[in-house]
């Protein structure tokens, strides 16, 4: 779940790119297949993947890809 978090946050993995499968996952890292889907129902859950019936799983829009606005503001008092 963390990486997948942190690499839409750095944008490695943008928005709509395609994740690998639950079992494809579960191959490459080793992993049991129903801790994986545990990790993917949960970033469903918190709307950073979609998954698309008979497709796959994507990255979806989410708050984690934000723009910073910075506001700055000097105020000094002046007798003019």
């Amino acid at each position: 779940m963390e990486s997948i978090i942190t690499d839409v946050s750095k944008g490695k993995l943008s928005i709509g790119q395609k994740i690998p499968s639950i079992n494809e996952l579960s191959e490459l890292c080793n992993l049991s297949r129903d801790t994986v889907e545990k990790a993917y129902r949960e970033l469903k859950k918190r709307k950073i993947i979609v998954s698309v019936k008979g497709k796959g799983f994507y990255t979806a829009k989410t708050e984690l890809i934000s723009k910073i606005n910075i506001f700055f503001l000097i105020y000094k008092p002046s007798s003019y």
